[in-house]
């Protein structure tokens, strides 16, 4: 066995979970060890005014309907956090408005689509991370878009510490050897009524 290649291993599920909860998590303190443990709201959790809940099939006047919304306050350049049930409803009815977007692509790292409608330009980003075991079951995050205006969102931490690698933390008497990835971030919304979030989309 590899410690190191379990290491980066261990590296990419952290990233992995931490992007989960940026989409997700629950502002949270445990109290009750040596040391408190807490956790960040996710963008989810962070909007509340804009939120459209469509509970079926996805139409491009539902859609429009949404970013008239979501285009209300902020950026007229924004970005859509899509499942991918989202992202193939959109995909159906939206084939003469969407191009590749090279400029986000550089910026982002990953091949992104421009919507282009009459209240903004929004960047769909399919995003594998919400969906759920099963390819037929759309609660949560597997039946959600999440608009997000990326100047309206900041990263917190502490200094020097979005993720550390602690290493030979285990105890003493302890016959091997224990690291750990510790990030110490959150994310700050400013404005809450520049996002927007669709839910409960099953086709």
């Amino acid at each position: 066995m590899d410690f190191e290649d379990d290491a980066v291993d261990a590296l990419i599920k952290h990233k992995c979970d931490l992007e989960d909860m940026f989409l997700q998590g629950q502002r949270f303190e445990d109290t009750t060890g040596t040391e408190p443990r807490r956790s960040t709201r996710g963008i989810r959790y962070w909007i509340s005014t804009n939120v459209v809940a469509v509970s079926g099939d996805l139409t491009e006047q539902v859609f429009d309907g949404y970013l008239r919304r979501f285009f209300r306050y902020g950026s007229k350049a924004k970005v859509l956090l899509n499942s991918p049930i989202v992202t193939q409803a959109i995909s159906g009815f939206a084939k003469d408005k969407l191009r590749l977007s090279d400029v986000m692509q550089k910026k982002y790292g990953m091949a992104l689509s421009e919507y282009l409608s009459p209240f903004g330009s929004v960047v769909l980003a399919n995003h594998n991370l919400m969906t759920n075991d099963s390819l037929q079951d759309f609660d949560g995050l597997a039946g959600m878009a999440i608009g997000v205006d990326m100047s309206g969102v900041q990263l917190r931490h502490m200094k020097g510490r979005i993720t550390v690698r602690n290493e030979n933390i285990q105890a003493n008497d302890v016959d091997g050897r224990v690291d750990e990835y510790l990030s110490e971030a959150g994310i700050q919304v400013p404005l809450e009524k520049t996002h927007a979030l669709m839910t409960g989309v099953t086709g």
